[in-house]
This record gives C-alpha cells, sequence and structure tokens, in this order.
C-alpha cells in the first residue's frame, strides 16, 4: 500500500485550513453579534415553545377523543356478542353490525396514525396489538355464532343422536314394519296371536323408548330441570331394559319371517345394542360439563380478549396522560433556564471561539483535507489503514470508518443490482436476460465441442387453479419450493431460470435426447410429490417441452420457440414430456386458425345447435330441452364441444359464445313454445361466466330485449365451477335468478361440493351425471347414490334430473324413487332443431305437420 506524503500533508493542510480559518474567524465575530440579537428575540422563542405546548395539548385531546369513540365501538360488538347468545336469531343483523363498527375502528386506527405524539410516546406497538385484537375478536367471534347457531355443535349429544341412535332408530322401525307388513300376507287367513302380540309389543315399547328419550333430551337442552331430568333419564332406562327383553323373545319367531324379513329380523337386537351405546355416550355428555360448548367458549375465548383489548386502551390513554403531564411539568422550568442561558452563552462563547479554533485546526481541519484528497483520487480501500491513522479526534475516525463504510455499501450495492438485474425476484433463480445470456454461451461451447445440448421448458399444470382458491402468496411460496426442487435435480453446469408466471427454462449441455427424457422423467418424479405450504398440502404437476441443439434449432430463437411449441403439445396431449418435431408447427398454426375461425363463427351466426329432449319421468310428456352446442369446421371437421370450450375460454371469446348460444336457442324455443308453451330451454355455463360481471350486464340486456320468456330459461352449472370461489357464485347466481332463471346444478355427485354451500345456492333443480345412471341397475351403490341424491333435492324442494336413460327398465326404477325428469337415448338422441320439430310432431301424434311447417 502506498504511504502517505508527509511533506504533501502539511501543504495540502495550510492551503484548506487557510480557509476555514477565514471562515471560522468571520462566522465568530457574526456569532458574537447574534447573541446579542438573539437576547432580543428570546422571548419569541418562549412564545413559540408555548404555541408548541398548546398544538401538543389540542392533538392530545382530539387523540383522546378517538380513542373513546374506538371504545363506544367495542362496546357496540360486546353488545353484539351479548346478543348474539341470548337470541342466536340475530346472528345476520350481528354480523352486519360487526363489519361496520370494524370498519370504523380501522378508519379511527388510521387517523390516530397519522399523529405525531404516536411515534413521540412510542405507541405504535400497542395500537397494533389492539388491531390484531380485534382482529381475532373478529374470527372468534365468528366461531361462536357458528358454535351458537349449530345445535350439533354447541350440544354434542345432538351429533350423536343424529350420527348413532336415528339409523338404530329407523333400522329396528324398518324390521318391525317389515315383519307387521310379512305378517299379514302370511297369516291374516291363520292368526298367529303371540306372534302378532311380540311384533306389537316390542314396537310399542321401543316407541315410548324413543319418545322418553325425546323428553329426556329437549328437557337437557332446553328447559334444564334436573330433577324432571334424573325422573326422564331412569324412564328411558327402565324402557330399554324393556325392549331388550322383548327383542329376546321376539327373536324367538324368526323362524315364522318370510325371506324378506328373515334376512333383516337378525338386525333388530343389534340396531338396540347400537341405539343403547349411543345413549349411554349421550348420558356421559350430559353428566359432564362438557354438554354445551358455547359459554366454555365465552369463557375461555371471548372474555380474555376483550380484556386484552380493555387493557391495550387503557395502556394508550394512561401513556398519553403520563407523557403529555411531563411535557407540562418541562415547561415551567424553561423560562428561568432561558435567561440563564443567554448570560451563559455570551460569557462563554469568547472562551469557546478561542479553545475551539486551536482544537479544531489540529484535530479537524488538516485530517479532513487528507481525507478528502483520498475520496477525490478515489484511493479509500488502497489507503484504508493509513487513513485510520489520521485523527486523534473519535469523530474523525468515525468519519472515515464511514466513508470505508459507505465505499464498501457502494461497491456491494453494485454488485446487488447487477445481481437483481438477472434473477428472479420471488425465487432467486435467473431469469430470462441471464437464461439467453448462457444459452447463447452453451451455444458457443456445443459448437467447439460438437457436443449435443437439451432445453426444456415448463409448465405447471394446476397453478392457475392454486392462485385462484388459496390466493398469490401461497402460489408464490409453491412456486419458491419448485424452483427449490428442480435445483436439486441439476449438475452445477445445468442452468434453470424462471421465465415469470409458472414458467420454467432448463439448459442441460452435454445432453442428448435419451439423457433428456431421463431428466425429464426425474422432473415429474419430483413434481408430482405433494407440496406443503403453510397448513396447505398441494399437488400440481408439469408439462414438459423438450428441444435438441441443434437439430432443433441452432440459435436462441428458435431452440426457446420449439420447446415452448413442444411444451403446448404435452399440456394437450396430457403427456410428461414432449420432443419438438416440425409437425407440431403445423398443430400450432391449426389452433391459431381454430380461435380465428370461431370468432368468425359466433359473429357470423355459423356454428349449430342440437337438442335433446327431456321429458317428465311419470307422464312420458316433453318437459324441456337441453341446448348443446355443435360446430362441424370445414377443414378440421367435428370439433368437440369441450374443444371449443378451450378455445373460447382461452381467447377470452366465452361470454360472446355464451350469449349467441342463448339468443339462438331462444329464438328456436319461440317455435316450440307455439305446441309446448311451458317447455324450458336448458344451456350450460362456463366458470368464467360465473367470474364475469360483464357477461351478467349483457345478459340482462338480452332477456329484457328478448320475446323467450326468462322464466322458462335454465343455467346448468357444474360443480367444480361453483366451488371456484362459492362466495363470487352466489352473488351471480342470486343476481341471474332475480332476472327468472332457474339453476340446475350439472354433473350432480362427481364434484363432492359441500352441502353447506348447496343449501344457500338459490338452486332450483339437481341433476345426476349420467355415470351413476347408466350403471344403477348392475350396481347397487350407484343406486344408492341415486336415490340420495332425489331424496336430497325433494327435501330441498329442488326437482331432479336423471342424465343417461338408455332403456325401460332404467325409467321404470326412476319413476319408482320417484325421480322427476330424465333424458337420454332411450327417448332420443340429441337432434338438430328441424329433426326435433319433426320429433316433437310425432310425441303429439300429429301426422305429417311438423313444427317448422
Amino acid at each position: 500500500m502506498r504511504k502517505l506524503s508527509q511533506k504533501a500533508g502539511p501543504k495540502i493542510f495550510r492551503s484548506e485550513a487557510q480557509s476555514l480559518q477565514s471562515r471560522y474567524v468571520f462566522f465568530a465575530g457574526l456569532l458574537a453579534l447574534i447573541i446579542g440579537v438573539s437576547i432580543y428575540f428570546s422571548y419569541s422563542d418562549m412564545r413559540e415553545r408555548y404555541q408548541n405546548l398548546y398544538q401538543n395539548t389540542k392533538e392530545t385531546s382530539e387523540f383522546r377523543k378517538h380513542i373513546l369513540e374506538m371504545r363506544e365501538q367495542i362496546n357496540s360488538l360486546v353488545q353484539g356478542i351479548d346478543l348474539v347468545m341470548l337470541q342466536p336469531e340475530y346472528q345476520e343483523q350481528v354480523r352486519l353490525m360487526f363489519g361496520a363498527n370494524l370498519t370504523q375502528i380501522d378508519l379511527v386506527l388510521q387517523r390516530v396514525l397519522q399523529y405525531n405524539l404516536v411515534r413521540r410516546y412510542k405507541l405504535d406497538k400497542e395500537l397494533e396489538q389492539l388491531s390484531n385484537s380485534l382482529t381475532d375478536l373478529e374470527y372468534i367471534t365468528q366461531r361462536l355464532i357458528e358454535l351458537r347457531t349449530n345445535a350439533n355443535q354447541q350440544y354434542p349429544s345432538m351429533a350423536v343422536s343424529s350420527s348413532v341412535m336415528r339409523p338404530a332408530r329407523n333400522t329396528v322401525i324398518t324390521i318391525l314394519d317389515t315383519a307387521l307388513r310379512e305378517y299379514h300376507e302370511e297369516y291374516d287367513d291363520n292368526p298367529q296371536i303371540e306372534y302378532h302380540e311380540a311384533i306389537l309389543n316390542l314396537k310399542q315399547l321401543w316407541t315410548s323408548t324413543i319418545a322418553e328419550y325425546r323428553l329426556y333430551l329437549a328437557n337437557r337442552v332446553g328447559s334444564f330441570n334436573e330433577d324432571q331430568l334424573f325422573l326422564q333419564e331412569n324412564n328411558v332406562n327402565d324402557y330399554f331394559e324393556q325392549v331388550t327383553l322383548s327383542a329376546q323373545r321376539f327373536m324367538q319367531f324368526k323362524d315364522k319371517f318370510g325371506f324378506e324379513g328373515s334376512e333383516l329380523i337378525p338386525g333388530v337386537v343389534e340396531a338396540i345394542k347400537q341405539w343403547g351405546q349411543g345413549y349411554e355416550k349421550v348420558k356421559e355428555i350430559h353428566s359432564s360439563g362438557d354438554w354445551r360448548r358455547d359459554a366454555e367458549f365465552m369463557r375461555v375465548e371471548v372474555l380474555p380478549l376483550l380484556d386484552r383489548i380493555s387493557s391495550s386502551l387503557i395502556e394508550i390513554d394512561a401513556r398519553v396522560e403520563s407523557a403529555n403531564n411531563n411535557l407540562i411539568d418541562s415547561f415551567g422550568s424553561i423560562g428561568k433556564w432561558q435567561n440563564t442561558q443567554l448570560v451563559i452563552i455570551a460569557a462563554v462563547f469568547i472562551f469557546y471561539a478561542l479553545v475551539t479554533f486551536i482544537f479544531l485546526r489540529v484535530l479537524m481541519f488538516r485530517p479532513l483535507s487528507v481525507l478528502s484528497n483520498a475520496i477525490r483520487s478515489d484511493e479509500l480501500t488502497e489507503r484504508a489503514d493509513d487513513l485510520r491513522k489520521l485523527g486523534r479526534a473519535k469523530e474523525i475516525n468515525t468519519l472515515v470508518e464511514a466513508f470505508l463504510s459507505m465505499h464498501g455499501q457502494v461497491i456491494k450495492r453494485q454488485e446487488e443490482l447487477t445481481h437483481h438485474a438477472l434473477h428472479d425476484a420471488l425465487t432467486g433463480l435467473p431469469n430470462r436476460k441471464l437464461l439467453m445470456e448462457r444459452l447463447h454461451h452453451d451455444i458457443e461451447i456445443s459448437d467447439r465441442l460438437s457436443s449435443p445440448m437439451a432445453f426444456l421448458m415448463l409448465d405447471l399444470n394446476g397453478f392457475k387453479y392454486v392462485n385462484d382458491t388459496l390466493g398469490h402468496q401461497i402460489g408464490d411460496q409453491l412456486l419458491i419450493q419448485v424452483g427449490q426442487r428442480l435445483q436439486k435435480l441439476l449438475r452445477e453446469a445445468d442452468t434453470i431460470a424462471r421465465l415469470g408466471g409458472d414458467e420454467f427454462s432448463i439448459i442441460l449441455p452435454e445432453v442428448a435426447e435419451d439423457n433428456a427424457a431421463l431428466v425429464a422423467d426425474k422432473i415429474n418424479a419430483a413434481l408430482e410429490n405433494e407440496f406443503k405450504v403453510n397448513d396447505a398440502v398441494l399437488h400440481v404437476g408439469t408439462s414438459i417441452g423438450i428441444a435438441i441443439y441443434p437439430e432443433d434449432g441452432n440459435n436462441v430463437h428458435d431452440l426457446m420457440k420449439h420447446a415452448d411449441i413442444a411444451m403446448y403439445k404435452s399440456k394437450q396431449e396430457k403427456k410428461k414430456y414432449h420432443f419438438y418435431h416440425p409437425d407440431d408447427d403445423e398443430n400450432t398454426l391449426q389452433r391459431l386458425s381454430l380461435t380465428s375461425d370461431l370468432r368468425n363463427a359466433i359473429s357470423e351466426n355459423t356454428f349449430d345447435l342440437y337438442y335433446q329432449p327431456q321429458l317428465d319421468v311419470n307422464t312420458r310428456t316433453l318437459s324441456g330441452v337441453e341446448v348443446l352446442l355443435r360446430w362441424n369446421h370445414p377443414q378440421a371437421g367435428f370439433v368437440p364441444p369441450e374443444k371449443i370450450i378451450e378455445i373460447a375460454e382461452n381467447a377470452a371469446m366465452i361470454d360472446d359464445l355464451t350469449l349467441a348460444i342463448i339468443k339462438k336457442a331462444t329464438r328456436d324455443g319461440e317455435v316450440i313454445k307455439q305446441y309446448y308453451p311451458d317447455i324450458n330451454l336448458a344451456i350450460n355455463l362456463s366458470v368464467h361466466n360465473l367470474n364475469n360481471e360483464s357477461f351478467f350486464t349483457r345478459l340482462q340486456h338480452l332477456v329484457e330485449y328478448a320475446a323467450f320468456d326468462s322464466q322458462d330459461l335454465i343455467f346448468e352449472i357444474t360443480e367444480g365451477s361453483m366451488m371456484a370461489d362459492p362466495e363470487r357464485s352466489i352473488d351471480m347466481l342470486d343476481k341471474l335468478t332475480e332476472l327468472g332463471i332457474k339453476i340446475s346444478v350439472d354433473d350432480f355427485g362427481t364434484g363432492f361440493s359441500s352441502l353447506a354451500y348447496l343449501k344457500k345456492l338459490p338452486v332450483s333443480e339437481l341433476k345426476i351425471d349420467r355415470s351413476f345412471v347408466s350403471e344403477m341397475l348392475e350396481d347397487k351403490n350407484d343406486e344408492v347414490i341415486v336415490q340420495s341424491t332425489i331424496d336430497l333435492g325433494h327435501n330441498l324442494g329442488l326437482a331432479v334430473v336423471a342424465e343417461g336413460v338408455e332403456n325401460e327398465q332404467m325409467l321404470d326404477r326412476l319413476r319408482e324413487l320417484n325421480c322427476d325428469i330424465c333424458q337420454g337415448y332411450f327417448f332420443s338422441r340429441p337432434l338438430p332443431f328441424d329433426e326435433l320439430c319433426d320429433w316433437i310432431a310425432k310425441l303429439n301424434h300429429t301426422s305429417g305437420d311438423s313444427l317448422t311447417a
């Protein structure tokens, strides 16, 4: 390291010090004059200080008013909690009140945080703790409302009665009813009195047992009469013992049962035993302190949280009060000290000026001149040790270290900026710019070594669903984990980059086609394992496109384009990976051509609609038709409906396509209504329609000006589309029903939808998926699902439609199960409009006259 020049230093020092000395003498004289004048202005300074005190006091008063306002809002929240505990039927009003109050509190908090005294008195943490407690209060109150309004959660014994005892009760009643029916069929002409009395006696005892149990359960969850509760429990015990003995006597007559009864009768004792076990569990719950959970929840969760909120408000008020008192006390001594200060300044100034000049000359002026020269010559790093020895004052040493540190930070910042410019901010992987640089570099090496190279493009399957349902924060964490897994699979010579969204690229130097396939298999295997993000367990796959250098492209642009085409081919064919082939370019062009042609077909109304009749199960009269989309492309031929929908959704044409279908179908429907005034049109909606507010606005305009009555429109929506965003779907479906349109849940049973949401949806109809109907005659499980769906729909007041009816036996069985409407090839395949009109004419037994005539 080059040493400081001993001669240069003093020369520089004298040159620079002369200027500083002159300025110092000038400002010292000026300061003496200012001190005299400052006495005159001391009064003004005092006045300004008292003005500040006034402003601080005023600000404190306003702050306290806001705190008082928050306290009143919080008291309102507490009243809401008390109301829902006493009258749970007001839960919706309480929810609305909570939302309004918390919004108001949040606004007050935002205003409060603008005050200077928040920072001055260090109230940030207290206000943040108060905000967090209020957030927790909203969540806990929601849980309390759910607990208070759900009998099975509030009273655990109700859940046991529903899940354990009710099925056993129904089993016993079913068996006894079967026994009575078979008795009348077999022994009406030859009465068996003892056998008949055994059945009636057991049924009467069982009915009395159930009645006593209901009184006992109602007393426990309602009137709380402990004395009566004890007597009712004994009555249930007595009846149950009699039922058990009667059931054992009843078993003596098992040989007298018919075929069906002999199969069922062994289940009587087992069902009664199961009911008794459930009853013992209910007694155990009723005798414990856990029989009612809302009061315990209030004590353990709600009240402590309210105490914390109150404590936070008290602490904030106390700290503001204390700090304000200290501020007022401090101003009492300002006047005396200011007068003394002015006198001291005049006396000390002269001494201070002389002493300061000497010390500054030795300790500051000279070191500063040397340091400034080092900075101008950019020699901070090389001369760091010499610079540290310059000053004998702490301030100079600190200044030197600060300059050295700043210089190092500038260099580090430059390195960081370079890194950020070439790497993805989320995953830390190389970005597109660095990927292209390395791809250029690796192509040059491959050319020099005459070796192959593989380039992979990856796209995650199902990532958009994760983002839409769980949020972008979960999606970002998932992308980070994907990047980490991929890095572990690759060599140091390989490059992995994130191009944006859920797309990644990988460069594999000196890798041919067979080894590239092995790497793709490893990537698929690694990404098929589950990902854990916070509390969510996620599964994603990947579609991989592979291009080999130089066969599939001899430059960066061609390699990236061909790998991207291969990736799309992999996704389209649902393959784990796909190697680029020149024919794939034609498929890409065909996809673009289909998109353009579909846009023209929508604009020119050249697509076709087919109609499949829906008939009443009992009367076999026409009740409606399902509208089905068909498109016969001039070159590509028949395009499947699912592909049409995929193209329309990807090209943002799904709203235009759906509205065009509705317009064309309603015009055809007007013709059919001349003969069937009550006929319904069932039209499928896409999930994208539900998520687009502009779709509803355009639909509303179409419905208002159409001759077809909106009351006869049914929109079919799959379970999956509604469950993707239930709250938004409910809002959109409510708007549709306000237009008079009915809603049908299509493919019901295949989407595992939540019944909690189903009861909230404004649904008019359930449509059982054909996969259950087609196999129900051979598979009892499918028949149970069909029957359960029909019962569920009827219990909710909904009509039930069965798809896929292929023969008379299916129709008869659906009639026995009380299904309402059916459709399938047994009646008719989907028909063009003209053929549908002829089919309807035949159905009406009209000879030769069709609806289009």
